[in-house]
């Protein structure tokens, strides 16, 4: 097979694209997440409400699953041993948010139940008047959750190291090059920014850039072999 050459970001970029990249999962995120699939796998959401009789308003049915989805939600919470929420409508968006947000960087997981999760949002968007608490928040993205650092953000994601730091290591020396370009950075920009947000924006931009990567892949190595072993002039060619 033909070597996929690097591709990195343009410098510069990040300072838009950070509007757009989601925040990599924390471990308490990644709890929520858990609690979230377990609570889709027992809801009949989808079956109860698509199988509904005239006897019965579906806006009304759609509240009472809503309700008791929430319920399953809270419940499971309790007898995982996680602390309750003291703001459970707060608490719910950012479970849903939860969800929502893994699955925009990893299509291929969380399959059997998104579209149930899709389902339940849309139908409490139409009732939420009648609902009294919103289910939906923004995603967090970098620039939403760390925007506040100021000028000390913008410095970095204008760095020019950044590229290199965050892009997807495939081998020994490629995983060098990142580590020394982490590294950099960590030295340039540790007095200005914490460790812990420091590293949460690297590595949610390095899953973005995975993530990318995957996508394109494909649409890449198809043009690399087309250049390679086909001739626009020469039709006898490959």
């Amino acid at each position: 097979l033909l070597p996929s050459a690097p591709q990195h970001t343009a410098q510069g970029s990040y300072a838009e694209l950070s509007r757009y990249v989601p925040v990599r999962l924390s471990h308490d995120d990644r709890k929520l997440l858990n609690l979230l699939e377990r609570a889709l796998n027992v809801s009949e959401y989808t079956d109860r409400v698509d199988v509904y009789t005239l006897r019965q308003e579906k806006d009304n049915l759609i509240i009472d699953q809503l309700d008791e989805a929430c319920s399953i939600l809270s419940g499971m919470s309790v007898a995982s041993h996680q602390r309750p929420p003291a703001d459970f409508d707060h608490w719910y968006q950012r479970v849903f948010e939860v969800g929502r947000r893994y699955k925009m960087l990893n299509p291929e997981r969380f399959r059997d139940n998104y579209g149930k999760l899709m389902y339940m949002l849309m139908d409490a968007n139409k009732v939420r008047d009648r609902l009294q608490f919103e289910l939906i928040k923004p995603i967090k993205t970098v620039r939403s959750e760390y925007g506040a650092l100021g000028q000390p953000l913008e410095d970095l994601l204008l760095d020019s190291r950044l590229p290199l730091a965050v892009h997807p290591a495939h081998n020994k020396e490629e995983a060098e090059v990142r580590t020394a370009a982490r590294d950099d950075i960590a030295a340039r920009h540790g007095d200005k920014l914490k460790p812990d947000d420091l590293n949460g924006i690297l590595d949610s931009l390095e899953e973005f850039e995975e993530f990318r990567e995957h996508c394109s892949q494909p649409a890449t190595r198809m043009k690399e072999y087309l250049q390679h072993y086909f001739s626009p002039i020469d039709e006898t060619c490959g």
